[in-house]
């Protein structure tokens, strides 16, 4: 049952998720809209749209470091 442990977030349209260099405790999954990766310098790298899951592989990095062993 994971419906209880999920929180809901809405973003404003221009407002930042998360920054690069930022530690990562959860995995989002966008349900509506869309959400761009862009860099400082305002380069946009890539887009996601409805459907999307992101921050799943920092929590895999997460899982091994409490495990003891080295993320990759």
């Amino acid at each position: 049952a994971l419906l209880p442990h999920l929180q809901q977030r809405q973003l404003q349209a221009g407002e930042c998720l998360f920054k690069q260099g930022d530690s990562s405790a959860g995995v989002y999954v966008l349900t509506r809209g869309s959400i761009s990766i862009v860099s400082s310098s305002g380069q946009r790298f890539m887009s996601f749209s409805a459907g999307t899951m992101l921050g799943e592989l920092a929590m895999h990095k997460l899982d091994l470091v409490l495990a003891g062993r080295p993320a990759p």
